[in-house]
């Protein structure tokens, strides 16, 4: 009887043992895969390389998602308008090619064709700034965009674009608009976008109250307006960028084109702007202004921005 009471205590001991053995085991496996998925989720593109890059998701009850249904344009409100599932959601391209006729965006040409420079001085503009050639990163990590080869982080993305006379030239209102549908189109859709066009005024989205969220019907509603816009008047960006920097959240990055002398504002000015809060990259992008380039580079390096020159061929 004691041999047979040994027996069972010895077997009672090596299954305790192998219990803990397991379970060892089992906490180094999920340790391990902790780790692993950490370094994975700090390498996603766009993310912060400490871990700390800043996202904003807005959560929705299931009553909430049963209740969204596609607004339209009146409808549209900032912030607040849920993505809709879409089997293959229509493009930028395709969205102007419908709502347009070929003989104001031509799509297929970009614009008549458009050469980026990648050299320094006036008869090349170049990419010059903070961040390396190409690059004029955002205040914050989180979302990115790029814009005429410039490519910038942030979540809240602000533009501001130059519809003067001028740009009816050339065909390069419908060249700089295109590249921004292209550009929003391309933002997460938990990030921010806000879109200013200046002439002699300035011109909005409708409904554009603040910042507005990159889902898709709002990106699809946006992209529609784009083609009601036509150039006209002078070249004068003061109040666009008194609309930008004076808002509640400032942008991460503003991708500011123009194609002439500006009138009424200079770099300084610019620079006095930007100084009364967070200071804001700003990346600058010259239509067919070699003149001006100066201009244009001081307005980007002051803020650690990117310059770049565009050439649109006739």
């Amino acid at each position: 009887m004691a041999v047979e009471a040994e027996l069972k205590r010895a077997a009672s001991t090596r299954r305790r043992n192998r219990l803990l053995l397991g379970v060892s085991i089992s906490i180094v496996i999920h340790l391990t895969l902790l780790f692993i998925l950490n370094h994975l989720y700090r390498m996603i593109p766009g993310g912060s390389g400490d871990g700390t890059g800043s996202y904003e998701i807005a959560l929705r009850t299931e009553s909430e998602l049963s209740n969204d249904t596609p607004g339209s344009l009146d409808d549209l409100q900032p912030e607040s308008v849920s993505a809709v599932a879409e089997t293959s959601p229509p493009t930028s391209r395709d969205l102007l090619q419908a709502a347009v006729p070929a003989a104001k965006v031509d799509l297929s040409s970009s614009g008549g064709g458009l050469s980026l420079s990648g050299e320094g001085g006036a008869s090349g503009g170049g990419s010059e700034g903070m961040g390396g050639e190409g690059n004029g990163l955002g205040g914050s990590g989180g979302a990115g965009t790029s814009f005429f080869g410039i490519t910038s982080k942030g979540t809240r993305i602000a533009y501001i674009l130059d519809r003067s006379a001028s740009m009816n030239e050339n065909r390069k209102l419908q060249s700089a608009l295109n590249e921004l549908a292209h550009s929003v189109e391309t933002l997460p859709d938990f990030s921010y976008f806000y879109v200013v066009l200046f002439s002699s005024n300035t011109v909005t989205p409708p409904n554009q109250e603040g910042w507005m969220q990159a889902r898709k019907p709002v990106v699809r509603n946006f992209i529609r307006w784009l083609n009601t816009v036509e150039p006209g008047g002078g070249t004068e960006p003061k109040d666009a960028f008194i609309q930008v920097l004076s808002l509640d959240t400032r942008p991460d990055v503003i991708f500011f084109l123009t194609d002439g002398e500006l009138q009424h504002f200079t770099p300084e000015d610019l620079s006095q702007l930007n100084s009364r809060g967070r200071k804001v990259i700003i990346n600058t992008i010259g239509f067919d202004t070699p003149d001006t380039a100066d201009v244009l580079k001081r307005m980007a390096s002051d803020s650690g921005g990117v310059y770049r020159y565009v050439h649109t061929a006739p």
